[in-house]
């Protein structure tokens, strides 16, 4: 419940955010991304190891959409989501909001891919299609759409692969060096007191 109210309170802040889910993980309590059938608005608790991700926690979605989507399910398939709820309250940005979080992938993953299940539903909704998508929807594409509606990564990190563990006491102790890979995903750049340029990367 801790760690379900703190998610709910600091979710707008990305860094709380990952800061929270970080320490829930520690703490043997998984996260589980948003869904459809079992999300509620805020955060909620499943059981004494889950928390589950909130519908209106999910960046870019129409609070409308969200009491729509709970009032009417369950949802056996993809399809029954969009017959069961009116266009007007699920409309085009929720249904790329919730094909791109994974809040479909239980009911939808015989569709194919997240941009599959999207471009399915614009098809049966009689929705134009998005002009920007990439021709070919990768695992790197996924997880950016994850970062991007719902603050952190969930399936996955771009690092999985390169990461290997460090004893920092013995790095402490031999004062070796190390070169990393980091993901970066914004840059400040500014101009200091003096005239130099300078960039935080974050």
């Amino acid at each position: 419940e801790f760690f379900a109210a703190s998610l709910a309170v600091f979710g707008d802040n990305t860094d709380k955010l990952i800061t929270y889910i970080t320490n829930a993980k520690e703490n043997g309590i998984e996260v589980l991304p948003p869904d459809v059938n079992e999300s509620e608005e805020q955060f909620s608790v499943i059981d004494d190891k889950t928390i589950r991700f909130g519908l209106d926690e999910i960046k870019s979605m129409p609070e409308r959409a969200v009491h729509s989507i709970i009032k009417n399910r369950p949802y056996e398939t993809a399809y029954e989501l969009v017959e069961k709820n009116a266009k007007s309250e699920v409309n085009k940005t929720a249904i790329k909001v919730l094909a791109l979080s994974g809040a479909l992938d239980e009911i939808a993953s015989e569709i194919g891919n997240r941009q599959e299940i999207k471009d399915r539903l614009y098809i049966i909704t009689q929705r134009t299609m998005d002009e920007d998508d990439p021709e070919v929807f990768t695992d790197r594409h996924k997880l950016e759409r994850e970062r991007q509606y719902l603050g952190t990564y969930m399936s996955g990190h771009p690092l999985d692969g390169f990461k290997t563990d460090v004893e920092w006491a013995e790095v402490e102790r031999t004062g070796e060096t190390f070169n990393v890979h980091a993901v970066l995903s914004t840059i400040k750049r500014i101009i200091t007191k003096k005239g130099d340029p300078m960039a935080f990367l974050g």
